[in-house]
């Protein structure tokens, strides 16, 4: 089965719960494409599976070698992005246990907030100059002016 689902980095503990409640409904995740946002399930048995999306731009092979090494398992979810899941049978897991690493995450997001906003406000500014160029953007400019 194949879900289209549009999350965002700022926002990544809902894609997280949508992916453990897909799991206890018998879903379990096999691929994620389409930049991150098209979802590929297998049917399965119903199991409680722990979801991480983890944002490295460039995951090191310790780091790697350490999330295999704790039973996680890894797919890529776009550019820089990585869902983690481990099964679980009582207490839910944490990809972090301290509050040194779980700051270094929220850097790490934050300079990829920062690249996307610069991205999105640049593409902007190119857009308003194509339009403000052309007739139709006059015309309809001078419509909401009057």
């Amino acid at each position: 089965m194949i879900k289209f689902h549009i999350w965002t980095s700022w926002n990544y503990e809902k894609v997280e719960n949508w992916l453990e409640e897909m799991a206890l409904k018998g879903y379990k995740l096999i691929e994620i494409s389409g930049a991150g946002v098209i979802f590929h399930f297998e049917k399965n048995n119903p199991e409680k599976l722990r979801y991480c999306m983890e944002y490295k731009l460039n995951m090191k092979k310790e780091y790697e070698q350490l999330l295999i090494d704790d039973n996680w398992d890894i797919k890529y979810a776009g550019p820089g992005w990585f869902a983690l899941s481990k099964k679980y049978e009582n207490k839910r897991p944490e990809l972090y246990s301290n509050y040194d690493l779980i700051i270094s995450r929220m850097k790490n997001m934050k300079l990829f907030l920062i690249a996307s906003i610069i991205f999105f406000a640049f593409s902007i500014i190119l857009e308003f100059k194509f339009y403000s160029s052309s007739i139709f953007f006059k015309i309809i400019l001078s419509v909401y002016l009057i």
